[in-house]
């Protein structure tokens, strides 16, 4: 049986299996809601209640021990490649949550 396409077809992901693509698809759009955020916490909005996406992403990338250090070090990655892109440039934001995807799987397995 043929799994439903869970995200939009025209997005450039790489060719990894759906449950990669669909993370790295995610961690890409927590990235886009921070510079977001971040943007409107800048022109002085109060902007405490944005999207979460870390318990999906961490849960999907098989992390079981979700420690503080663990949040602070996605939220950290986040605003880190949030500043450094510009909003219309999807290749760009789906590198850069490949990358963090591959520093999660790195805490993964030596966390």
């Amino acid at each position: 049986m043929k799994q439903p396409q869970l995200f939009p077809r025209n997005l450039n992901l790489v060719k990894l299996p759906a449950k990669e693509e669909l993370t790295i698809f995610l961690i890409a759009e927590d990235i886009r809601n921070r510079k977001i955020m971040k943007s409107l916490e800048k022109e002085g909005f109060d902007t405490a209640d944005a999207g979460d996406l870390s318990k999906l992403v961490l849960g999907l990338v098989g992390i079981e021990n979700r420690t503080d250090g663990l949040y602070t070090f996605y939220f950290n990655q986040l605003d880190e490649h949030a500043v450094e892109f510009d909003l219309s440039e999807n290749t760009e934001l789906h590198e850069k949550a490949f990358y963090i995807y591959k520093e999660l799987l790195i805490w993964r397995f030596t966390g």
